[in-house]
């Protein structure tokens, strides 16, 4: 599972911001089996491309070998390798009995079967091998794409989820899918519950943009009380100062973490569950 590498640094009035790490080259640095790897989506989509594109090579190859394959449908392969030595020993009969040309062409028979068949194994391993490592490089990168939807995210600067882009994606982000176009390209499409396209409020028939999504998704939500900042920053119950807002920020994750667990969400679970420890030591 690739994650987004984050570090927290100061605002200019001294509170604590997370932030992306980008690596030498400006590109977000991700964690991926352990390791720290910085990646360029831009180059990943394309390879993605190239991916597809040798795909597409490799299953006409295994097309055309099918072609191949068909001449031989409906001919016994004993009667026919008969014929052929009996043309071919029509000049030389008396040089060849009857007893050699049996074990002839059992020979040949059985090494035409065990030949065909160690190809055809060959060939259907190496397909599930180019297909299975063509599967797992298409959902790392689609991955990738979305999460960098939550990353970008203006909206979410006005939310609980400001610092808590991890959390976000756990949440909402099976909300987000990747769809590749007709010229091959790949873009990141908001849906609702039942799978229909989130529309633009402004511009009406045309898909949302990613923070038009996002803002309807959070205010479609049971929790969007806690996700969103306005609703804590007044009434009553609102606090002024650093412990009201540590208090104010474990209490958000704290309604999040119940809510993941209603909706049996693990990932969710364990990733707000941290949060909520590191909100409560800063707030002593």
């Amino acid at each position: 599972m690739a994650t987004l590498k984050t570090t927290v640094v100061k605002d200019a009035e001294g509170n604590d911001i997370t932030v992306g790490v980008l690596g030498a080259s400006g590109h977000p640095v991700y964690e991926i089996e352990g390791k720290e790897v910085e990646q360029d989506l831009v180059y990943l989509r394309g390879e993605l491309t190239k991916l597809n594109a040798e795909d597409a090579g490799w299953r006409h190859k295994y097309r055309e070998l099918e072609k191949q394959h068909s001449v031989f449908e409906g001919i016994d392969p004993v009667k026919a390798k008969a014929a052929m030595e009996t043309v071919a020993n029509l000049d030389d009969k008396k040089l060849i009995d009857a007893k050699q040309v049996e074990t002839m062409k059992s020979q040949w028979e059985s090494t035409f079967v065990q030949n065909k068949a160690a190809s055809d194994a060959a060939f259907e391993a190496e397909i599930a091998k180019l297909t299975s490592s063509l599967d797992s490089e298409r959902n790392n990168i689609k991955r990738m794409l979305v999460q960098r939807v939550f990353t970008d995210s203006k909206y979410l600067e006005n939310t609980t989820f400001d610092k808590l882009r991890d959390a976000a994606f756990m949440m909402f982000g099976e909300r987000f899918v990747v769809e590749q176009g007709d010229n091959g390209d790949y873009r990141v499409v908001a849906r609702n519950p039942d799978g229909t396209q989130i529309l633009s409020v402004a511009r009406p028939g045309q898909a949302a943009t990613m923070d038009e999504a996002m803002e309807a998704i959070i205010t479609s939500h049971p929790q969007k009380d806690y996700i969103l900042k306005g609703s804590q920053a007044s009434g009553s119950g609102a606090q002024g100062g650093a412990g009201g807002g540590a208090k104010s920020t474990y209490q958000q994750l704290e309604a999040l973490y119940i809510q993941a667990v209603k909706n049996n969400d693990a990932n969710a679970m364990v990733t707000l569950k941290r949060q909520m420890f590191e909100a409560s030591q800063g707030g002593t």
